[in-house]
């Protein structure tokens, strides 16, 4: 059966409307500099290259922001109006953008959520194809990851299957979905669920401007582990 694979991911939704001209300027060389460290070349690598990846930006990112942008070549920037960046407004116009991209003669439609300052093992679009059932409605959960505290160099072994790095698989037809149609959250409550429970397939990176406070960290129960296996099983910069 012939599937098509396409990751979405989203930048800086909304950033020009929340922050002044000099407050989005930082974050934006934060976000870059962790950006071209884990989830790019975590991504841009895949042993599986069979993927395409499309990264929603603000029409409103500056010039000098798309110059560098550019450079980045093994993803898609697509630069929208909307500025909404919760899952349900992303649910409202991210399928009009991405309808070109998809080959009318697919019969199958997978979509993974990545989100830009995280990371997918190197095998991870392999793992998705492999183990993704083709049955229409289906939701594919790897149960496993980490979790990599910047501030104290903590790599952490997670457990967690409501992780923000969900698969969809779905027929093709005017009326598709993506893995966007709800929160990462709560998926499960409306598809057909996959959970494997096999190898580490992703990163969750807490930084000191992410929305996470450091109590969260305190939450996880994992096991501390070397990041010699961090090293192991994803490609970054640092």
């Amino acid at each position: 059966m012939k599937f098509q694979h396409i990751i979405i991911s989203r930048f800086n939704l909304s950033l020009y409307d929340c922050m002044s001209e000099q407050a989005a300027e930082v974050w934006m060389d934060y976000r870059i500099t962790l950006f071209s460290s884990f989830c790019y070349p975590s991504i841009a690598t895949q042993e599986n290259q069979n993927f395409k990846w499309l990264m929603f930006f603000s029409d409103k990112t500056p010039e000098h922001y798309r110059q560098l942008i550019s450079k980045y070549n093994r993803m898609i920037p697509i630069y929208c109006k909307e500025q909404g960046f919760d899952d349900i407004q992303m649910k409202g116009f991210v399928n009009g953008y991405i309808k070109q991209f998809i080959d009318p003669d697919v019969e199958y439609l997978i979509t993974s959520r990545v989100d830009m300052d995280d990371m997918i093992s190197k095998d991870y679009i392999q793992s998705v194809q492999t183990e993704m059932p083709m049955i229409d409605n289906t939701n594919l959960v790897f149960s496993l990851g980490y979790v990599l505290d910047l501030p104290s160099k903590t790599l952490m072994e997670r457990k967690y299957i409501y992780n923000q790095f969900p698969s969809y698989i779905e027929k093709n037809s005017d009326n598709f979905k993506t893995v966007w149609f709800t929160g990462h959250h709560l998926i499960h409550t409306s598809t057909e669920t996959k959970i494997v429970e096999q190898g580490r397939r992703w990163c969750w990176i807490l930084h000191n401007k992410n929305k996470h406070p450091d109590s969260v960290l305190k939450n996880y129960k994992g096991s501390v582990v070397d990041m010699k296996c961090l090293q192991n099983q994803f490609i970054f910069n640092r």
